[in-house]
This record gives C-alpha cells, sequence and structure tokens, in this order.
C-alpha cells in the first residue's frame, strides 16, 4: 500500500519517509520506484526579425553555423541546413566555456519549412521538446518575421530554474 502523508512518492510501501533513500536501495529496478515531481521549466521568447521569413529560416536551421552567433555555443549537425535538413535530423550543442559547459543532444522530430521546426531533447542532462516557428510580420515598408522559440525542459528543476535568467538572456541576445 502507498503511503498516503507523502503523496509525492508513489510505488514504494514504506511507512515514514526518513527511511525512502534506505529502502529505495534495497527494492529492485522491478518495483518502478519513482518521485513525482514536476520537472518541466518552461523558456519562451518571441522577437520581431527585420527580414524575410525563407531568410530567417535558412540561418536558423544553418546549424553549424549557429555558432557564429549564438553565445558561447558551439553546433554539429548530421545535415548542413536547410536543403538537407528535415526529421532525423541530429544536432549536438555544447553550450560553455573550454570544457566546463553542457551537451545539448537534439534531433528533428517535426520539420514544415519555412515555418516550423520541433526538436527532442535526449541528451543526458537535456531532456524535452524544443519549438521554434516563424510567421510573416510586414509592414508596408518592409518585411519582417516574428520568431517564436518555445522550450519545455526536464531535469533538475532547481538547477534549471537558477539558470534560466542567463539561458534566456544569452538567447534573447544573440538572436
Amino acid at each position: 500500500r502507498r503511503h498516503t502523508r507523502y503523496p509525492l512518492v508513489t510505488g514504494v510501501q514504506t511507512c515514514a519517509l526518513p527511511i525512502l533513500f534506505e529502502y529505495r536501495k534495497r527494492i529492485s529496478p522491478r518495483h518502478n520506484f519513482k518521485l513525482n515531481l514536476p520537472m518541466g521549466v518552461k523558456f519562451e521568447i518571441t522577437i520581431e526579425i527585420d527580414a524575410s521569413m525563407n531568410d530567417v529560416w535558412n540561418k536558423l536551421v544553418d546549424w553549424k553555423s549557429q555558432s557564429d552567433w549564438m553565445a558561447l555555443t558551439r553546433v554539429q549537425s548530421s545535415h548542413q541546413g536547410s536543403k538537407d535538413s528535415g526529421i532525423g535530423t541530429t544536432i549536438d550543442a555544447f553550450t560553455g566555456i573550454w570544457k566546463i559547459g553542457i551537451l545539448d543532444r537534439m534531433k528533428v522530430v517535426e520539420w514544415n519549412p519555412p515555418e516550423l521546426c520541433v526538436v527532442d531533447h535526449y541528451g543526458r542532462w537535456i531532456k524535452g521538446k524544443g519549438v521554434f516557428s516563424l510567421h510573416p510580420h510586414s509592414t508596408s515598408e518592409n518585411e519582417k518575421t516574428l520568431f517564436h522559440w518555445y522550450e519545455e525542459i526536464e531535469g533538475f528543476r532547481l538547477m534549471i530554474m537558477l539558470l534560466k535568467p542567463g539561458i534566456m538572456a544569452g538567447v534573447y541576445f544573440s538572436l
């Protein structure tokens, strides 16, 4: 039976939370121990870019050139850019200084040029979904694009929340 005083703990038969971690060491993997804490942290930015949708799309999906304009990030990809990328393209983005940083591994799971790209983050430390979408936002004077970036990252929530202001600033100023 579940211990009802601690509703975040499921799959463990115990009578007191302090012995939870001692008990966890003794259970086998088939007991499916799980701590149900909210894990997703959302990131979202929408900006207007003074360029056509096609120009913005081609620059965004030229994965390797992202190293040139994305703050403190080196990018490698299985494909070159908009002409050969698509569903299944893998992207490795290392953000940090020297060897201190974090590797973000992604795979394109939805692809609708020049409007939408959805990636699945599947790395060791960063997991979740990422989306960027483009929308025409023209004025009578020139062609502009509305860029919307959204991520929902799973991981150690406190660490992600502490890093979020720096991540948001880095993305905003890079764009």
